[in-house]
């Protein structure tokens, strides 16, 4: 799951380095796109709310040592919006990892990726422009392409997972980013970067640790086997901390249309290590409607690149 469009304040950012940006989003785009296939490796054996918990409770000594560098930097803390992102980043956490329990990683993978798609669409909502005539496209296309994959249109019987509630959460949860992403446009210019995604993991880690109990019960941690630790590891380290700071470090050297085209490569990493990893597989049409979604993405983000010019 990604947000886009983060800027820090004018003071903290360096002479702009297109490589060194194409770098950084491309290693965040490769660290969320195998976050896919730890989340479904942690939730094989852990409740998937429990398994959030355990994920953000992991980050909180790196979110309180960068919040606590922040002070004495000086720099302000955004509470405020730190608190609005981070509940919305969590529960968009929480539909994706849910979804995962009923819904292929191939199929999440492609539907998340749909959040370009809606954001175009949302724009009006933020005082922002009107959806361009190629971002209309794409979101037929993408209404096609997600018929598709998840076997709506075809034979469902051809599917190893027929269509579920998975589907619906993993769209929802798009929706939701795309909601971060006009709303971190509106929020972020002039915060600090580092401490407003601190205060937005911080926020994610709090409401994770408060209502996985009421929901859910955690099995005995000593219980558990080495290969779903060293996923909350992997998800904590490298799929939170590690590829949001990448983003905004990538983010203060390329303009957002070129950096959300490199961080959408999530969905086809997410795509090969399902396959490769888990063994999943995909019938003809699904395929098909792989590529329509796809495309729908490549439509969305290329209108708006056409509306910067």
């Amino acid at each position: 799951m990604t947000q886009m469009q983060v800027q820090g304040q004018p003071d903290f950012a360096p002479t702009p380095s297109p490589l060194l940006g194409t770098g950084w989003l491309l290693c965040a785009a490769l660290f969320w796109g195998f976050g896919f296939y730890a989340q479904r490796i942690s939730i094989a054996v852990l409740p998937p709310l429990m398994s959030m918990a355990l994920r953000f409770s992991l980050t909180l000594p790196v979110v309180l040592a960068a919040l606590w560098w922040c002070r004495r930097r000086g720099r302000r803390i955004p509470w405020t919006s730190g608190l609005l992102l981070g509940a919305l980043l969590y529960l968009g956490f929480a539909l994706q990892t849910v979804a995962l329990l009923h819904t292929p990683v191939t199929r999440v993978a492609l539907l998340t990726g749909l959040y370009a798609v809606f954001t175009p669409m949302l724009q009006p909502l933020f005082g922002l422009g009107r959806p361009t005539s190629s971002q209309l496209v794409a979101t037929g296309l993408a209404c096609v392409g997600t018929l598709l994959l998840c076997g709506v249109v075809g034979d469902p019987r051809a599917l190893a997972t027929p269509p579920n509630i998975g589907d619906l959460l993993t769209l929802g949860m798009a929706l939701i980013s795309a909601v971060c992403v006009l709303l971190v446009g509106r929020l972020a210019p002039g915060e600090d970067p580092v401490a407003l995604n601190s205060v937005q993991i911080l926020v994610m880690m709090v409401l994770a640790v408060v209502i996985a109990p009421l929901l859910e019960t955690m099995p005995a941690l000593s219980t558990l086997p080495p290969s779903t630790w060293w996923s909350l590891l992997y998800l904590a380290v490298f799929s939170t901390i590690a590829a949001f700071l990448l983003q905004l470090l990538g983010q203060q050297h390329l303009s957002p249309t070129p950096a959300t085209i490199i961080m959408l490569l999530e969905t086809p990493i997410g795509v090969v290590a399902a396959v490769l990893l888990l063994d999943e597989q995909m019938a003809g049409l699904q395929w098909v409607g792989a590529g329509v979604a796809v495309l729908a993405v490549v439509l969305a983000v290329a209108g708006e690149r056409r509306r910067a010019r």
